[in-house]
């Protein structure tokens, strides 16, 4: 499946300290979602269930594809990458072996940590390239400005996230007072 060169050895390697228990998964999966933090992979699941849940008054259809929304989620594997190691994982699960590859869609979510003004950083222009080369219905490449936890600061936010916070730093209404007083709460936070 893997040119054995130089450059293949390496991701051969890497993909070898990479595929652990938890994240060999990946390779029985036909979609797969990759997130670049923590904040992605614990935050996912509670906005699918949010965004994927029927709407009060929906009759039996809608409730029904909502529930098969959240099966499809629900069985879609999620892997944390932690940091920008997707191409690695791009290649193992695109990669085609006959009339087949590993994945048949995947989501990439990430950010592009660029600042305002500033064009998408290389790594970005080149997941777009991939998904255009293997088709965006196959890939989708989901990049944010900022990394989430600051896109999250809104004052329409800022209510939850304070009681978020306290809830679990019950004694830090002190700090929470200091996010507040920053300069830019949404990076503070």
């Amino acid at each position: 499946m893997w040119a054995i060169s130089a450059e293949g050895g390496k991701e051969i390697r890497h993909l070898d300290r990479l595929l652990d228990v938890t994240r060999n998964a990946l390779l029985y999966a036909p979609r797969a979602i990759l997130v670049e933090g923590l904040s992605e992979a614990l935050l996912l699941p509670a906005f699918a269930e949010r965004v994927l849940a029927p709407a009060d008054h929906a009759g039996p259809a809608d409730v029904l594809a909502a529930r098969q929304a959240w099966e499809r989620f629900h069985g879609t594997t999620m892997l944390l990458v932690e940091g920008v190691g997707f191409p690695t994982y791009l290649k193992l699960l695109l990669t085609p072996v006959g009339d087949s590859r590993i994945a048949q869609r995947i989501a990439l979510i990430t950010d592009t940590d660029r600042a305002a003004g500033e064009d998408d950083p290389q790594r970005i222009v080149n997941y777009d390239a991939e998904a255009e080369r293997h088709g965006r219905e196959r890939l989708g490449v989901f990049a944010g400005e900022r990394s989430l936890e600051p896109q999250l600061w809104q004052a329409s936010n800022e209510g939850v996230l304070r009681d978020a916070f306290l809830a679990c730093h019950p004694q830090s209404q002190h700090r929470w007072d200091t996010i507040l007083e920053s300069d830019d709460p949404s990076r503070a936070f």
